[in-house]
């Protein structure tokens, strides 16, 4: 099972909200990541701000320009 789980990290303004997103198959974390400065009132672009920078992390594995390390935290 895919599970896909976006949380406030409690930090941003009453207008901009940042946030943690963590990417699972079934009770493996595959991904995590930040979105910060999403204007609140509309999920599906804080849903499209978490693909997209998904895309650009994955752009970086391809190209060797990742400094990122996949991260089994749960949030």
């Amino acid at each position: 099972m895919l599970i896909i789980k976006i949380q406030n990290d409690g930090t941003g303004t009453p207008e901009f909200g940042n946030y943690r997103y963590q990417v699972l198959v079934n009770s493996t974390s595959i991904e995590v990541g930040d979105i910060k400065g999403h204007k609140r009132g509309d999920w599906r672009k804080l849903v499209a701000m978490m693909l997209e920078n998904s895309l650009f992390m994955q752009l970086g594995d391809y190209t060797g320009d990742s400094d990122h390390e996949h991260d089994d935290r749960i949030l």
